[in-house]
């Protein structure tokens, strides 16, 4: 088997083969900038001259991570109302472009209170009536700047390409901006 040499920092992936043959993908904060994605680059010994086994896990672990790097995507909205408390039962709508799977929410604000929304969903023919996909786990800040969550505990997480999102606020004591952000697969 030839000898295979896997780096990675925190911009570049890089293979390099034995017969110093290199791959490389650089990792940005809008993904993978190279020719094609690691989905396309094959580990069958053929394609690369008989010097990678299809079988090797370091590599195939390299373009896995690649791959779902290129895969996450995120959709979010931000609630503004300056020096005034926040409205419960405001909400902003926006289409979802591509099938996808939620994994994560985050929630933003530069002040701290009280914050809880619901995402809802639809499809875009039975717009405006939606149902909330947020189970127990919703988009919250408790005297907080941040927070997150993967629990996803009740969700609803499959999205399909022209569904509509609703982010609703459903309670609030705080004032300014706060945004929600949904990171998915797709």
């Amino acid at each position: 088997m030839a000898d295979i040499n896997v780096t990675m920092d925190n911009a570049d992936i890089t293979v390099t083969l034995n017969t110093n043959e290199v791959i490389v993908a650089t990792i940005s904060a809008t993904g993978i900038a190279m020719a094609s994605t690691a989905s396309n680059i094959s580990t069958s010994t053929t394609n690369f001259n008989n010097n990678l086994s299809s079988a090797d896990t370091t590599v195939q672990l390299a373009l896995d991570t690649l791959d779902n790097i290129n895969k996450t995507t995120s959709i979010g909205v931000s609630f503004t109302n300056n020096s005034k408390i926040l409205s419960p039962n405001t909400s902003v709508s926006l289409s979802v472009p591509y099938d996808c799977t939620v994994t994560e929410w985050d929630c933003f604000s530069a002040n701290t209170g009280t914050f809880v929304a619901d995402i809802r969903k639809s499809t875009y023919a039975g717009y405006p009536s939606v149902s909330s996909i947020a189970g127990s786990d919703k988009p919250t800040l408790s005297s907080q700047y941040k927070n997150t969550s993967t629990t996803l505990t009740g969700w609803s997480k499959v999205l399909l390409n022209g569904d509509v999102l609703m982010f609703d606020i459903e309670q609030a004591t705080m004032s300014g901006t706060v945004t929600v952000q949904l990171r998915m697969l797709k």
